[in-house]
């Protein structure tokens, strides 16, 4: 989440800025600040979407976490078959 997701967000919007231009055939750096928005924009947006990502992630985990805690004693059979080795990591004694 650091610095790759920074260029490559910028590089998305210097992109997007440069393909517009050239689809109004007029000189790719026209308007050299709008680069620099854009850019800036394009950046701040790809690194929130990795921590959306990253948070959802968590927040999906517990939530199934939750739902397993709480259906642990009816599905107990199922969950084992579908977890293996793993059983144990989710359901250890507390």
């Amino acid at each position: 989440m650091g610095i790759t997701t920074t260029l490559v967000g910028a590089s998305w919007g210097v992109g997007t800025v440069m393909y517009c231009n050239a689809l109004r055939k007029v000189a790719y750096f026209k308007r050299p600040w709008e680069h620099l928005v854009v850019g800036i924009a394009c950046a701040y947006g790809a690194h929130k979407l990795v921590q959306a990502e990253n948070f959802l992630r968590d927040r999906v985990m517990y939530e199934v976490e939750l739902n397993m805690e709480k259906n642990k004693d009816k599905y107990e059979g199922q969950f084992r078959d579908i977890l293996g080795d793993k059983f144990d990591d989710f359901f250890a004694s507390k």
